[in-house]
């Protein structure tokens, strides 16, 4: 069973990479950092992208969501 999960893992983590240029080894230094600091490879990715955007002036809308009224 835990090499089914690890094979889902890895159709997951290579999906977000389809169209990245192999230049980059992206998949090679997330499973590196990975290993070094025990961050699991969805975090690191989520990170990356929500560092980035805020970099970019679009910081997620923290207010929270209003209930529905009927």
């Amino acid at each position: 069973m835990s090499w089914l999960l690890y094979e889902m893992r890895e159709i997951a983590l290579s999906r977000p990479f389809y169209a990245v240029t192999d230049i980059l080894q992206l998949q090679r230094r997330i499973r590196r950092y990975n290993t070094d600091h025990d961050v699991p490879h969805g975090d690191i990715v989520t990170l990356a992208l929500d560092t980035w955007l805020r970099a970019k002036g679009y910081p997620p809308d923290l207010t929270p969501p209003q209930p529905e009224t009927p």
